[in-house]
């Protein structure tokens, strides 16, 4: 069941939209506690503009209004002065709060101008490094409406790699960012990327038509034990209870023992779901 499709069952069932669509919300956090006191003030704006950077234009056509969560947060390393330049090497680490997770420790930019910023398709080696990520925060949430369907998010993400790789002055960290867009959309990840989309259109759709969930939801647990360990710990760190309520709401007690079989750290949470369906 694609996007469209999907939209089209909750339409009938009566329910509201207010779930979907595509708005990128982004947290912004900056830590200058390295940064001199004296440039501090250089950076004032620089929460609201990455703000406005990252929602002007939107991101998708889709006339909903599909909240996706997009949290960052840039750790200023080190102040690099090479005049007439100065320069700042930074950590940062971007998010959507739940299975997509992403670090990087190579990122050096200048600062841009904060007055009027917007996505334009121009390449700037702090920008392009947060809308690369937000890509690939809006491609995960995209596979989960449709099978694959972050696919123009993770080929934007190679095309800013890209881009990247031809900076000569800025190149630190771009090659690693191409590979994980690689890894990300290699073969041997297709597996998860599947999983993703059964698990969650599962999950949507089990509080209000079990009949439409349950083909999704054993596509997902079928596919459960042979994702690759790392993927199938991250979802799981972050969708425990979800997957655990969606086997109680499929009366499904062999879903549960596999959770309890696979994922050790939730167990007691498995396990006390287990009485819902023992009642």
């Amino acid at each position: 069941m694609n996007i469209v499709s999907f939209i089209i069952v909750l339409f009938f069932l009566g329910l509201p939209f207010g779930c979907f669509g595509q708005l990128l919300v982004p947290t912004i956090q900056i830590n200058l506690d390295k940064v001199p006191d004296d440039l501090k003030p250089l950076w004032q704006d620089a929460e609201k503009s990455l703000r406005y950077f990252l929602t002007t234009p939107k991101w998708h056509e889709n006339p909903y209004d599909y909240e996706v969560p997009f949290q960052i947060s840039i750790y200023i390393e080190q102040v690099i002065e090479k005049p007439p330049e100065r320069t700042y090497k930074s950590y940062l680490v971007a998010t959507n709060g739940a299975e997509a997770y992403f670090t990087d420790k190579r990122w050096i930019y200048p600062l841009p101008e904060w007055r009027n910023l917007h996505r334009d398709g121009r390449y700037h080696p702090m920008l392009s490094v947060i809308e690369f990520y937000a890509n690939l925060i809006l491609a995960n949430e995209f596979d989960k409406w449709d099978l694959f369907g972050g696919e123009s998010y993770y080929i934007q993400a190679r095309t800013i790699a890209d881009q990247g790789k031809f900076d000569a002055r800025f190149i630190s960290g771009w090659h690693e960012r191409s590979d994980l867009v690689q890894s990300l959309t290699a073969r041997n990840r297709r597996m998860y990327r599947t999983f993703l989309y059964y698990a969650c259109t599962g999950d949507y759709l089990i509080q209000y038509n079990p009949r439409e969930a349950r083909p999704f939801a054993d596509s997902a647990f079928l596919l459960l034990p042979s994702l690759p360990s790392e993927d199938r710990k991250m979802f799981l760190n972050a969708n425990a209870i979800s997957l655990a309520k969606l086997a109680v709401g499929l009366g499904k007690k062999d879903y549960l023992e596999l959770l309890i079989k696979l994922d050790s750290t939730h167990s007691s949470l498995y396990e006390e779901q287990m009485k819902h369906i023992l009642k």
